[in-house]
């Protein structure tokens, strides 16, 4: 009776290890397409499709998404793991990877991150003064967004539908597409340059 009762629980005792395995196994196998869900394809998608826009509030959602899942996943298991350093330490790992220099195909360096680029429209002088007020005028986000991807992939024009403009982007000048003899001149601006002002 002993023998049986002893082996009986050294049973019970080796399942309830083999489904701890089991189940720390399946915890991690979930954690590890949390991040791959979460992180690692739209970082990939960023890069491979040229999405240079993120924004890093776009990144500290979704960090703070994959947080909050791993802690509801380990909670569920009843492993409480949070660690404050961890969110800082993950956030700061995604925007440095996402500001990372990559190099053109045509040998130059730009920063993934976009946001630091502008481009500008020159606007007509003043016909009641000589002076030029805020000369150098930007273009919306949206049409900075266009304007920038054309660019990086190498195009010579892109075509603003409202306004219908058509930028050529490499004698720099933006064409109204009704009247080409109207142009202007644009430039791009990497705001961290401070060498070279918009006005």
């Amino acid at each position: 009776m002993v023998i049986d009762y002893l082996i009986r629980s050294i049973r019970i005792v080796l399942i309830q290890s083999v489904l701890f395995v089991i189940e720390s196994f399946l915890s991690t196998v979930t954690t590890s397409i949390i991040i791959i869900s979460y992180q690692i394809i739209p970082l990939t998608t960023i890069f491979y499709h040229k999405k240079f826009t993120v924004s890093e509030r776009e990144i500290n959602d979704n960090t703070k998404m994959f947080i909050f899942l791993l802690i509801l996943l380990r909670s569920i298991h009843g492993i409480y793991f949070y660690n404050f350093l961890f969110e800082k330490k993950l956030r700061n790992i995604l925007i440095k990877l996402i500001r990372r220099v990559k190099k053109d195909s045509n040998g130059t360096t730009t920063t993934i991150l976009s946001t630091n680029i502008q481009w500008y429209w020159k606007s007509r002088r003043d016909p009641w003064t000589s002076i030029d007020v805020n000369e150098w005028k930007p273009y919306s986000d949206d049409q900075n967004r266009i304007i920038e991807k054309a660019f990086r992939n190498n195009a010579e024009y892109v075509n603003l539908k409202e306004p219908d403009y058509i930028i050529d982007l490499k004698r720099l000048i933006q064409m109204n597409a009704r009247d080409s003899t109207k142009q202007r001149p644009i430039k791009r601006v990497n705001l961290e340059d401070q060498s070279h002002p918009t006005n």
